[in-house]
């Protein structure tokens, strides 16, 4: 599929009328978090091999944990200075 279809397809969940946020949109990497059910989410992250390699995703998706179980308790998320 061409960058530009991938961009205008749809996407089930949201035709199905599930409540979806927009997290990161960018020319070459998108995160979506999809709501599935009552108190279930599904995190999605799409990108181009070019804008993260195995080292910087093991970053990016332990960022994204600590940040959502920070949310979770309450509190603000504490994070290194980048």
């Amino acid at each position: 599929m061409l960058e530009s279809e991938y961009k205008r397809a749809p996407v089930p969940a949201l035709s199905a009328g599930n409540a979806t946020v927009v997290v990161v949109q960018a020319a070459n990497a998108c995160a979506w978090v999809f709501r599935t059910a009552a108190a279930t989410y599904r995190f999605v992250l799409s990108f181009h091999h070019i804008v993260l390699d195995g080292w910087s995703l093991s970053l990016v998706l332990g960022e994204a944990v600590a940040i959502y179980e920070a949310l979770t308790r309450g509190i603000a998320p504490a994070l290194p200075p980048p």
